[in-house]
């Protein structure tokens, strides 16, 4: 059985067990067909080869981002392409998932389109067309650096002077937009209490997520953590962020070891995967040795080596950790899957997590719904059920029973049956 690097005061494992290699190839793309790769490009105004983004949604769809020609493509689970996105403006990207809906493109500038889908009805036709605000300007633009974020039926794009505008999603592809001061205005009527949005100096918050592709729980809590003794005791970082799984799980990689510079021969270098359980506050290390990433690379003016490219790297909802390569000999770029065996090996599949389906979900202190509250669950926001009670609540003519649930700050109080869903 392989073994994975657990923080524990009993200490950890050797590494010699967490070595691993295997991976498998889902799908394989000959260069140019259609994900474009050359070696030479403009430092100041070109753009590198390859894939700059892939996201896999819970429907098993997944989209991806040429670099080149800034396109998106989206292929379902029998690797089909199912769509083609033609920006309307070659400039920067931004990608957000929802509870039901996905939405990707560009805010950035006022000849730039933000395309949403609900992935019930298909990726042929989106089922929202945003166009850029025309009234930001100076330095108070939208900030293209942050994923916009959607909670119930409000998009919310943040300015790069730290407000936000949002725009309300309406039947039948309709769309009323906020500007800062009527966005401020229409938060400050009572929705921010019910969308659980707060800020936290330079960072937005709805209830327990960052807006933004940042992981769970603020990048400063995991410092807090236990470092195993040995090599890993003086990390400063976790390595960069990859993303999170339906449960609740933050994923990073790095080169190993920690601070070492890419390799400048040709042949895959070992790396690291670092998996936060959030839950537990403990991290976990699976060291994977040469062979399993070998993209090509280069020397650049400064000496040092770069890869050739972008290659991306995302976390499937069941934990499986997908990325992009490329093989010159084949002359070929590859998406690999590192199959999930860790939930296993930490228990998180023993463990029974659910999703909040609506914000401003009461968390009772008691299983009852007069009484105190410990708080409030939003929309995506994770629960770990602890308790599933015999004493249930009428609800649209059905008995539904009660449920204890932790959050991710660990606190604990109870919810209904029905305020959650399962991925």
């Amino acid at each position: 059985m392989k073994k994975i690097l657990q923080i524990s005061v009993l200490g950890f494992l050797s590494l010699a067990n967490i070595l691993a290699q295997e991976f498998k190839i889902i799908k394989t793309f000959p260069f140019n067909q259609p994900f474009p790769y050359y070696e030479t490009w403009d430092p100041y105004e070109g753009r590198r080869p390859g894939v700059r983004v892939l996201t896999i949604t819970s429907k098993d769809n997944y989209i991806i981002r040429e670099t080149g020609s800034n396109l998106w493509r989206v292929y379902d689970a029998m690797n089909n392409e199912q769509a083609v996105i033609v920006p309307t403006f070659f400039g920067s990207f931004q990608c957000l998932t929802g509870k039901s809906m996905l939405g990707f493109g560009d805010l950035g500038s006022p000849e730039s389109t933000f395309y949403i889908f609900d992935e019930s009805l298909g990726l042929q036709k989106p089922t929202y067309l945003i166009k850029a605000p025309t009234e930001l300007e100076g330095l108070n633009v939208i900030n293209t650096q942050e994923s916009p974020y959607l909670t119930g039926t409000t998009l919310f794009a943040l300015t790069s002077g730290g407000d936000v505008v949002s725009w309300e999603l309406l039947p039948n592809g309709r769309i009323t937009y906020r500007n800062i001061d009527e966005t401020k205005s229409w938060l400050a009527e009572g929705n921010a209490e019910r969308l659980g949005y707060r800020k936290q100096g330079n960072r937005v918050f709805f209830g327990e997520f960052v807006m933004g592709n940042r992981p769970l729980l603020a990048w400063r809590d995991w410092k807090s953590y236990t470092l195993p003794e040995g090599e890993f005791a003086s990390l400063s970082d976790l390595g960069t962020y990859i993303g999170s799984d339906s449960r609740g799980l933050n994923y990073y990689y790095f080169p190993y070891p920690m601070g070492s510079s890419i390799p400048s021969s040709m042949g895959g270098f070992p790396i690291v995967i670092s998996i936060v359980d959030t839950w537990t506050k403990k991290v976990y290390f699976r060291k994977y040795t040469s062979g399993i990433w070998n993209p090509p690379r280069r020397a650049n003016e400064g000496g040092s080596t770069e890869l050739i490219g972008n290659y991306a790297w995302a976390v499937h909802p069941n934990g499986d950790i997908y990325f992009f390569d490329a093989d010159l000999k084949s002359k070929e770029y590859q998406l690999k899957c590192l199959p999930n065996d860790w939930w296993r090996e930490i228990d998180i599949a023993n463990r029974k997590i659910a999703r909040i389906k609506e914000n401003y979900v009461p968390l009772q202190v008691t299983a009852s719904r007069t009484g105190s509250k410990n708080g409030y669950n939003y929309e995506r926001e994770f629960v770990w059920i602890l308790e599933e009670s015999t004493k249930t609540e009428i609800v649209a003519g059905k008995s539904i029973p009660w449920l204890k649930v932790r959050k991710l700050d660990g606190r604990e109080g109870w919810i209904l049956l029905s305020d959650v869903y399962f991925e």
